[in-house]
């Protein structure tokens, strides 16, 4: 049986979903339902074999993995014993350095 891990959306991830359902739902709010909730639904994923993603850069000791979602976002989290804590979700194009 796989091992669980609780997911924890820190409070700017919670912030980053915000503001990108006010962006899109100006235009689509049908579509911005759509990537909110398949964002929260691939955050959660990571109940479950969270290693699965490429670590893409060391913070503090901290491994800092992503996780694409649909090719135009990006979920960066951090695993920490048996909790991964979800940091940010953005544009995939947008540059990690200025998301940090």
């Amino acid at each position: 049986m796989a091992k669980k891990y609780s997911v924890i959306v820190e409070e700017r991830a919670y912030n980053d979903l915000r503001d990108i359902f006010i962006y899109i739902a100006k235009d689509s709010p049908l579509i911005a339902d759509q990537i909110y909730d398949g964002l929260l639904e691939q955050m959660h994923s990571l109940e479950e074999f969270p290693e699965r993603h490429q670590v893409i850069i060391i913070v503090r000791d901290h491994e800092i993995r992503h996780l694409v979602f649909k090719k135009g976002f990006r979920i960066l989290y951090t695993i920490r014993g048996n909790e991964v804590h979800i940091l940010h979700c953005f544009r995939s194009e947008q540059n990690i350095e200025d998301v940090l």
